[in-house]
């Protein structure tokens, strides 16, 4: 992946937004202090998906509640103007 985009920070962790040309599309990728991959969220233009991927073991709630908003937020929309709220649905509550 290459580095498209600015950091952000949250305590020990940051984020880093990088297109992936292979994978057709960009991810939000969680960092710890030290670099280290911790997760993803996945934007794939080619067939409108949001995926998660990484390990988060540890990771305080906080964080990955803060992690996963400003993925939505920054991932947002897709390539071709689609809007991610376009497939973001909440399962039913039963």
């Amino acid at each position: 992946m290459a580095v498209t985009a600015s950091w952000q920070t949250s305590g020990d962790y940051r984020l880093q937004l990088a297109s992936d040309v292979d994978r057709d599309g960009m991810g939000c990728e969680l960092l710890d202090g030290q670099d280290n991959f911790i997760a993803e969220v996945f934007r794939c233009d080619s067939d409108r998906t949001l995926t998660v991927s990484g390990e988060f073991q540890g990771v305080p709630l906080a964080i990955v509640d803060w992690f996963v908003a400003q993925s939505k937020r920054r991932l947002d929309p897709f390539e071709d103007g689609t809007p991610l709220a376009a497939i973001l649905t909440k399962p039913d509550e039963t």
